[in-house]
């Protein structure tokens, strides 16, 4: 016989049944400054948001606590700009409106940042700054087309869509890093009209505890290994969308239950495994992890490891 493993959560309908969203009690909501977010509101209604997750995460938190995040307004896409981090066990984080929210883990470099770099014909430079106590490896994206990544500034020059950092953030080497690329077309990044962005933030979504549970959010870019979207034992992931991660898109524990949720293209520096999605790591012999309509893709060909 069959067995499925049904996870219910006793919601109560609201004003966001519009969306197909059904939001329990014991919630805090969060909407970008766009959707009418401010740390000054309460958090406690739909109409009076936060603007930040670290604004939710001062309030008084249990188990049965709801971090609610996005916009009222379907109209306006719910990008945050910021790492949602937690260590409350039981802790939920859904996603609400006409699309699942974006936690994006990158920032873009501003064009004001370029010069060219002295000696090199193809090549310039812009100062970035990454967290201090995280390491992981620097990715650069051209208008949303990853560069690959090469390891001396002369190969750089004879490269296009092509990037070098003058460091990988190891937790100790500061915050501030010089990034070199080589544009897909040669041209100055400063002034050619498109859009360069990296890597800045260690993490997505990060529910450093048992029996968390995410559902309906979009997670990309992350700086740090342990995934976009990450959770220990027990957890639980629905409808979820990870992105462009750096070594693993999602990272969980023993006993968790990962539903309808897709992890999309990977990169993982001069290291040469790629990995999709990966248990955690105290899992024995990866076991206890039921995986149900996953799906693990890239548009790229990858290395020897692609998702265990």
């Amino acid at each position: 016989m069959r067995k499925s493993l049904i996870v219910l959560i006793p919601f109560s309908l609201n004003a966001f049944g519009m969306f197909g969203v059904l939001i329990p009690a014991a919630t805090y909501y969060v909407s970008p400054v766009t959707c009418g977010g401010s740390d000054s509101n309460n958090g406690t209604s739909s109409n009076t948001p936060f603007a930040t997750f670290s604004k939710a995460m001062t309030q008084s938190l249990s188990s049965s606590t709801v971090i609610a995040f996005g916009c009222r307004n379907p109209n306006t896409p719910a990008v945050f700009k910021e790492n949602l981090y937690s260590t409350q066990l039981g802790l939920t984080v859904v996603g609400y409106g006409s699309a699942p929210p974006l936690v994006d883990s990158s920032d873009i470099i501003a064009s004001g940042a370029w010069t060219k770099t002295d000696g090199y014909t193809n090549i310039y430079q812009a100062t970035i700054s990454a967290p201090d106590n995280i390491a992981g490896w620097f990715r650069v994206w051209e208008s949303n087309v990853s560069f690959a990544d090469v390891l001396t500034l002369a190969a750089l020059d004879t490269t296009a869509s092509a990037y070098m950092p003058s460091a990988e953030p190891t937790g100790g080497n500061g915050t501030s890093f010089t990034m070199y690329v080589h544009t897909s077309d040669g041209s100055n990044p400063s002034s050619n009209g498109k859009t360069y962005e990296y890597n800045a933030r260690a993490y997505g979504v990060a529910l450093l505890a048992d029996h968390a549970r995410v559902l309906n959010v979009h997670t990309r870019r992350q700086l740090w290994d342990r995934g976009s979207t990450s959770c220990l034992s027990f957890c639980q992931l629905t409808d979820v969308l990870t992105e462009d991660g750096w070594y693993h898109n999602i990272y969980v524990g023993t006993g968790s239950y990962v539903f309808r949720t897709t992890a999309h293209n990977i990169y993982s520096g001069p290291v040469t495994a790629n990995i999709l999605i990966v248990y955690f790591s105290s899992t024995p012999a990866r076991e206890g992890v039921t995986f149900d309509h996953v799906t693990a893709y890239s548009d790229v060909p990858l290395g020897a490891s692609q998702c265990y």
